[in-house]
């Protein structure tokens, strides 16, 4: 006993030493590495040393202030001045309990861990797609990027990232519009999404229909922007709102949506006020009946009526595949919806990696046992969320709402505790959430917003992939792991992410993708129905940052499409001037060759090309430039075979045109 108390002390005693030690070095190298470069503070291990310099300094301040505490209580002890002494005793503990918990070792070591722990590498070969893929043109993401439509510097005193004047709505609106043309193989807004909305109809079994007026549409936004569901913070990244308006503009504009029937929510967040004031300022009083439903923890005292409360909904219960977790259920928001859009943003996060479209689903569920008589201070979300560190009697909760199974690598949090990474094969939260019904058949887009894409969950930053300045793109899809699987990539290709984006990020896209078949041998059955779930789409990694090809770009497989949306019109050229048409071919359906007719208002190059239903190019039509005016090209498909087929036309200028085509057998 006295052994193992001595090796005990002997222990504590290496691990404070290493700790002043590696605080008073981390000084140091920030000293003799920032001072000359400031810029440096961004690199990973600049991160960590700042991190571990600060617990240092943070240590020494508290202990010294503490000690001083101390000696000035048994001063006025001596003096017989006991209730000053007792407060001074008070205050010296608080301080010192206050430095404990802002200096835990546990947290120190484990931000050495990661740093020291290279970016997420894929453990599987590239190229090797698992899964079925999903959406009208299967396994496709839309990429969009225009350096233009972000000109936020935070170094300049210009307002926040998320006003008009750092951020394009004119360009972000034409990176929207023309990624939806090439999800759904549309020409028009409207027809971009009726297509989607006939595409869930038939997943939900109700037929090729399209939305029906009074229908429901619900946008659940990833609008924690900052811990704690708080108030808007200056580095925090979210949505923007000119890419909400852009989504909410088509569906009352295009669609005949009336404001009413859509919903923005979170139920984990304060709704911030940059994301609805926009609709709330606007003179149009359809979008100024757009619903915005939050947590209602916040809408207390001077706060009430800012949004509407999220409801739960405890007839709609998640059934997980681990059968320990009980008692989750989606909230209103989800269930009283017929269509939902899942709005996220592409962040590093620094307990499971990246935080994507998935786990933007935490906020779309309540957990009865964390209530408001439970916790009044330390959960922010009061049961609306994945939180949840105690059951209703205050016994402890094995799973942490919804974290347990979330690590990717060794993970400690102070109100969390000690989460050990996942490994390969093994279960995952997220395969059920976006596996229940209420979502899967439901969701017709996922939409990644990267205007701003952040490091970690709490901060935008620049990447040096794309030349120091902000990411400025927007990811597409109806394939949900397709989509993941690619802003994984991209958050893997970027040497600023290494501190958070590491450890089995993809383990829970390989559960997903093969979900009928699992590496875990898990059953996922999240909505308790008669079979249980096939695969949620298709997952592979890119051959590289340089050429960023799928195995459906390659020719080789049948798993991810990347469709890159070409924007390169300068900041100041008239985006609402399209200039160019692409004509209906004729005739049409055909049976050996058609016409196809095109018009332009002024010289541009143009680039025709035939693409079959997978999305991979039949034939190049035309490469050329042409002067203003009406124009025509031939096809000749007599060696094609019969089907539908797509005709898009893209400008120099970046405007894209399609027509479906149809070539018929004679006889």
């Amino acid at each position: 006993m006295n052994s193992n108390h001595h090796h005990h002390q002997k222990k504590k005693s290496r691990g404070m030493l290493y700790f002043i030690v590696l605080g008073i070095v981390s000084i140091i190298w920030m000293l003799l590495r920032v001072i000359p470069k400031p810029d440096r503070i961004s690199y990973p291990c600049q991160r960590m040393a700042a991190a571990n310099a600060v617990a240092f300094i943070t240590w020494l301040f508290g202990t010294a202030v503490a000690a001083t505490f101390f000696k000035k209580a048994f001063r006025k002890l001596r003096e017989s001045k006991i209730p000053v002494a007792m407060l001074l005793i008070f205050l010296a503990v608080g301080v010192g309990a206050t430095t404990i918990m802002l200096t835990s070792y546990k947290e120190i070591r484990a931000a050495v861990k990661s740093a020291n722990t290279e970016i997420f590498t894929p453990p599987e070969s590239l190229n090797s797609p698992v899964g079925v893929a999903k959406g009208i043109f299967p396994g496709r993401v839309s990429y969009a990027y225009d350096a233009d439509a972000v000109t936020y510097d935070a170094s300049a005193s210009n307002g926040f990232w998320w006003e008009d004047q750092n951020t394009n709505p004119e360009r972000v609106d034409r990176m929207f519009a023309l990624s939806l043309d090439g999800v759904s193989g549309a020409t028009t807004a409207y027809d971009g999404w009726d297509k989607l909305f006939r595409d869930a109809n038939i997943r939900k079994g109700v037929g090729d229909v399209g939305y029906a007026p009074g229908e429901k549409i619900a946008i659940k936004a990833n609008l924690l922007v900052g811990l704690g569901g708080g108030k808007e913070k200056a580095a925090s990244p979210g949505p923007t709102p000119q890419l909400l308006m852009s989504i909410i503009t088509d569906l009352i504009e295009e669609v005949g949506v009336p404001g009413e029937k859509i919903t923005v929510y979170d139920v984990s967040a304060r709704i911030p006020d940059y994301i609805m004031d926009p609709f709330k300022n606007h003179t149009d009083t359809e979008y100024q009946n757009v619903r915005f439903v939050g947590n209602p923890r916040y809408l207390e005292g001077d706060e009430a009526d800012r949004y509407i409360a999220a409801r739960e909904d405890l007839d709609a219960p998640i059934h997980f595949a681990d059968t320990t977790v009980a008692n989750i259920v989606w909230v209103k928001s989800v269930t009283e919806s017929d269509y939902l859009i899942n709005l996220t943003n592409m962040k590093g996060h620094t307990m499971v990696g990246v935080t994507i479209c998935a786990k933007n689903l935490y906020g779309s569920v309540y957990i009865p046992t964390a209530s408001p008589s439970i916790w009044t201070s330390g959960n922010y979300t009061w049961g609306f969320g994945p939180n949840n560190v105690t059951d209703s009697l205050g016994n402890p909760d094995p799973h942490r709402g919804l974290h347990r199974c979330a690590a990717v690598h060794d993970f400690y949090d102070g109100n969390i505790g000690d989460l050990p990474a996942r490994e390969y094969g093994t279960y995952n939260y997220l395969v059920d959430l976006l596996g229940h019904p209420q979502i899967r058949n439901k969701t017709i887009l996922y939409v990644v917003d990267a205007f701003y894409a952040g490091d970690q969950q709490n901060r935008i930053s620049t990447w040096q992939q794309y030349r120091g300045k902000y990411t400025s793109s927007l990811f597409m899809s109806q394939d949900v792991i397709a989509l993941e699987s690619v802003c994984l990539d991209w958050m893997r290709s970027e040497p600023s992410n290494a501190l958070n984006v590491h450890g089995n990020v993809d383990n829970w896209l390989h559960e997903a993708a093969q979900a009928d078949d699992p590496p875990s041998g898990m059953v996922y059955n999240p909505g308790a129905e008669e079979a249980s779930l096939e695969s949620l789409g298709v997952h592979e990694h890119f051959d590289g940052w340089g050429t960023k090809q799928y195995s459906r770009n390659l020719g080789t497989g049948e798993g991810i499409e990347l469709y890159t949306v070409n924007l390169t019109v300068g900041i100041n050229d008239p985006l609402e001037q399209m200039g160019a048409d692409l004509g209906q071919n004729y005739p049409n359906p055909f049976t050996g060759i058609t016409t196809i007719p095109f018009t332009l208002e002024k010289e541009t190059g143009v680039k025709i090309a035939i693409f079959d239903q997978l999305g991979r190019i039949v034939v190049n039509l035309a490469d050329a430039r042409y002067q203003p005016g009406n124009h025509s090209i031939q096809w000749n498909a007599s060696e094609q075979a019969a089907g539908i087929y797509f005709c898009r036309m893209r400008t120099e200028d970046g405007q894209v045109r399609t027509r479906e085509v149809q070539l018929i057998r004679s006889g």
